[in-house]
């Protein structure tokens, strides 16, 4: 029971990381092989079936590193914002101040254009007056 469990979680996890791929053909060949290759597996036992979750835990692993979303890629603690890129397929902390961008999530807006954001909807609702 606790293999068929940790096979459908799997499968709902693989299923679920390849949908972050933003090419849509591609997302739909990537779901229909993964659907394809459990179903083509699903009387696998023992030994087999130990190997297949693990090589299906390693393909989770390289689509996660491929396709990961932009906000769980960062996180923002004491006021700096920490992001995370992959690089030579590892997950690597940078911080904002480091790579010379701003501290916001959104990456088009510098600092500058923020507080010029801000001091202009302060004046436009009359809050300085």
């Amino acid at each position: 029971m606790q293999t068929q469990q940790s096979v459908i979680g799997l499968y709902k996890q693989l299923i679920r990381a390849a949908r972050y791929n933003p090419s849509i053909p591609q997302r739909k060949t990537q779901v229909d092989l993964i659907r394809t290759s459990f179903r083509a597996n699903r009387g696998a036992q023992g030994q087999e079936l130990a190997k297949l979750i693990e090589d299906g835990n390693q393909r989770l692993d390289f689509v996660r590193s491929m396709y990961m979303p932009r906000h769980l890629l960062r996180e923002k603690t004491d006021g700096e914002v920490k992001t995370y890129v992959v690089r030579e397929g590892e997950l690597v902390e940078t911080s904002a101040e480091r790579t010379k961008k701003t501290a916001h999530l959104d990456d088009r807006i510098t600092n500058d254009q923020y507080e010029r954001h801000n001091r202009l909807m302060r004046r436009f609702h009359f809050m300085d007056r």
